[in-house]
């Protein structure tokens, strides 16, 4: 990452910083002599010790942008409905490294930009703080409904050029803060998502509230048997065929 590589100094002692090219991949493109190649290296190393960003995106050769996602903000992500509006819900695999990753289109990434601005999002600083990025309408709704509730004392903020509210917690701090955005009254009700597991089945993580709705409409009519489910983490897990999950998808839609 270019960003990851200017803000860390990771052509720190080579002069002058490389030229560098985009590809088509949105990759950058950089040429080295064996010396700076050397020092690059070892700039990495130092690099490879902080914390990746909570939502990085490459394009590919469809251009389709890949979007890899934290474990943390995942979990914000659904509880809050990041994927409103894009439909079919996207698919995703999990990455050795535990990061989410989903495909979209350019319209699909556009909603998902405009949801994202909805949804605090966080950066880790070299420090290992958490950088809280927080939109105005966020930020009121966050204040009106106690969200900093636990956190002593109340985080000082800033406001950046694009308006947003800019706060810096502890890990622990960060972990208050989670909890409470799930108690806020700007959580939307109708969070889904889906996997494919290795037998290629749809597994799906529904949040309670969606849940109470599929069962009053008989969300799963045409699909026998009723599915098992289980709870994980309050969310219900149910496993589909591929058959089943186009007849879920189907009854979805019509859910009011």
């Amino acid at each position: 990452s270019s960003g990851i590589n200017a803000e860390y100094g990771g052509f720190a002692g080579i002069h002058p910083v490389p030229h560098h090219t985009v590809n088509a991949e949105g990759m950058y493109i950089v040429e080295f002599g064996l010396a700076d190649w050397r020092t690059f290296q070892n700039n990495l190393k130092k690099i490879s010790k902080i914390p990746t960003s909570p939502v990085s995106v490459t394009v590919n050769s469809s251009g389709k942008y890949v979007v890899s996602i934290a474990p943390d903000m995942w979990h914000m992500i659904i509880e809050q409905n990041g994927f409103a509006g894009i439909h079919p819900v996207p698919h995703y695999t999990v990455n050795a490294e535990g990061r989410y990753i989903i495909e979209f289109t350019v319209a699909e990434w556009h909603t998902f930009e405009i949801n994202l601005k909805k949804i605090p999002t966080f950066e880790i600083n070299s420090s290992g703080k958490f950088v809280i990025s927080i939109s105005h309408d966020m930020w009121q709704k966050i204040i009106k409904d106690d969200g900093f509730a636990g956190i002593h004392p109340m985080p000082h903020y800033t406001v950046n050029a694009e308006g947003m509210y800019i706060i810096e917690l502890t890990a622990e701090e960060w972990r208050i803060f989670q909890i409470n955005l799930k108690k806020l009254s700007t959580v939307q009700k109708s969070s889904i998502a889906y996997r494919v597991n290795s037998s290629g089945n749809y597994v799906i993580s529904i949040s309670p509230e969606l849940w109470k709705m599929i069962m009053s409409q008989d969300g799963f009519a045409g699909i026998h048997p009723v599915p098992h489910y289980k709870v994980e983490g309050g969310r219900y897990i149910v496993e589909l065929t591929a058959a089943e999950w186009g007849i879920f998808q189907l009854k979805l839609k019509k859910l009011s």
